[in-house]
């Protein structure tokens, strides 16, 4: 009976093993990057006169907008520091990385939370700035010099208005 015992325990922990090895395999082959994106290509929803759009248009390659999705975790925070690097080695200046985690699940295990903490010491480093919407209390906790914002959209007008394209009005 012990020996039965023994090897039905043996077997279940086995089988979560896999389970959560399969699990982590399955998810890590789905880019946790949904779409890459310049300021030059994406733009808040605020109207912007003539003279701040050309200024968009010739300086808004400095905001680089990720937008993620699915889960954040050792798998995935590998891969958004790796799409970070390269866009730095681009050789394009980036004054602002927005990161818009509306696609993302909520919870954030110890290594995506450290690859934020990354993230805005990279940033510190090369002199742009780290804006996460939304909000997650997580990433909340553990970064100091990260900015916050309800959407991707108001961050993205944050980044164009350091550019020199302040807001004026929003859409109706």
């Amino acid at each position: 009976v012990t020996a039965a015992a023994t090897s039905l325990l043996e077997a279940v922990a086995v089988g979560v093993v896999l389970c959560l090895a399969g699990t982590a395999l399955r998810l890590s082959q789905t880019s946790v990057v949904a779409a890459a994106a310049s300021g030059a290509d994406v733009r808040s929803t605020i109207e912007r006169q003539p003279r701040e759009a050309a200024c968009l248009d010739a300086r808004g390659n400095e905001i680089f907008l990720l937008t993620l999705r699915g889960y954040l975790f050792f798998g995935s925070a590998a891969e958004l520091l790796a799409v970070v690097h390269e866009r730095l080695r681009g050789g394009d200046r980036v004054g602002h990385l927005v990161l818009d985690l509306r696609q993302c699940y909520g919870s954030l295990d110890f290594t995506a939370v450290s690859a934020f903490q990354q993230l805005e010491a990279l940033g510190d480093a090369r002199g742009f700035r780290v804006a996460v919407a939304p909000r997650l209390p997580a990433l909340a906790k553990a970064l100091d010099a990260a900015t916050f914002h309800d959407s991707a959209d108001d961050a993205l007008e944050l980044g164009e208005g350091a550019l020199g394209a302040p807001a004026r009005h929003a859409h109706p």
